[in-house]
């Protein structure tokens, strides 16, 4: 969907057309204006989304009719990432259950899906592949390419085991840092990134030397042609000490992507290089095996709240949405002293 924004004080719109952003300015000062511009705008791409159908399968699509569809919008819509998983989840789902209309599936159909995919793979994963399909046929409706009920929507999903949140110690700090810098240079470059700048695994995977500022002590995240921070909300980290003595031993070249450079970004993948089985062996070798890339950012968060550092930087410096995400940590946070001010 678009959506408008203001810059000075001319309202803009922003969309997304074949996995890149695009801006216009609506050269008006009114946001009521700008607003009836934004429906307007997206009133012309849902009758261009209707004139695309299928004639006459309104009420007969399979998934993987919907797909097809769905696929069309979502390139000026949604994420390669979220493309990806979705596909999967329809492609699985047809597996155990077997192709046929969407009419034709019933809420019988989907707790089968429940129970048979269960055996195969978490809780969480099973309701995160229904939350996929019901978000896939509930789109078509929205955009008329379906006629029907949605069965995804009425099936209630299976419960979850809460998880707890594991980081490492300073000691296991210390040993999977050695391990890793046994095992090659960019595996180790994860692992610093991860525990001293709380990067996610895809923010790692594109990672370039423009965005470390060493004059400056920051680590700024940026977007690139094949590539969004989540959200797409940039940020910037002061750079750790630990972090930019191991990015100072490195004599190569200091321009591009900082791990890997040679590997290409693809618009389609997340990662421009997947470094988990990598990542699991080296785990494994440093005592750690339950260890993950995001248990690094979970470290990097847990320990400055353990020493003192405030929820509000933390959060800040993780980049997270909702400052509400950041208070996992609060019960870390040690006793504070600002109650005997007064």
């Amino acid at each position: 969907m678009a959506s408008i924004y203001r810059r000075g004080r001319v309202w803009y719109v922003k969309w997304k057309e074949h996995g890149r952003w695009r801006y216009k300015s609506l050269e008006t000062t009114k946001k009521a204006d700008a607003l009836a511009e934004k429906r307007a705008f997206e009133s012309k791409e849902q009758a261009q989304a209707k004139a695309a159908r299928p004639a006459g399968q309104k009420g007969r699509l399979t998934l993987a009719d919907l797909a097809v569809l769905w696929n069309e919008w979502a390139e000026t819509h949604r994420r390669p990432r979220t493309r990806v998983n979705l596909h999967r989840a329809i492609h699985t789902f047809r597996r155990i259950i077997g192709p046929r209309e969407i009419r034709r599936i019933t809420e019988d159909d989907v707790r089968e899906f429940q129970r048979l995919r269960r055996k195969q793979v978490s809780a969480a994963t099973v309701n995160l592949e229904l939350t996929h399909l019901c978000a896939v046929v509930g789109r078509g409706v929205r955009q008329s390419w379906y006629e029907g009920s949605n069965p995804f929507a009425g099936v209630e999903r299976l419960p979850q085991a809460s998880t707890r949140i594991r980081w490492l110690s300073s000691e296991e700090i210390a040993a999977l840092v050695e391990v890793a810098k046994f095992r090659s240079w960019d595996i180790a470059l994860v692992v610093h990134l991860g525990i001293y700048a709380g990067l996610r695994k895809a923010e790692i995977s594109h990672a370039r030397w423009d965005w470390v500022d060493g004059v400056a002590g920051l680590v700024h995240v940026t977007a690139s042609e094949y590539w969004q921070p989540k959200a797409n909300r940039a940020r910037t980290i002061p750079l750790h000490d630990a972090l930019r003595a191991f990015l100072d031993g490195w004599d190569g070249s200091r321009d591009g992507y900082i791990g890997r450079p040679e590997n290409p970004p693809q618009a389609d993948h997340l990662y421009r290089w997947d470094f988990t089985r990598t990542f699991a062996k080296v785990a494994a070798a440093a005592g750690v095996p339950w260890c993950t890339p995001h248990t690094l950012r979970h470290t990097f968060a847990s320990q400055l709240v353990s020493a003192g550092v405030s929820l509000h930087k933390v959060s800040v410096w993780l980049g997270h949405a909702d400052y509400a995400t950041t208070r996992i940590y609060a019960h870390l946070k040690p006793a504070d002293q600002d109650i005997n001010k007064f």
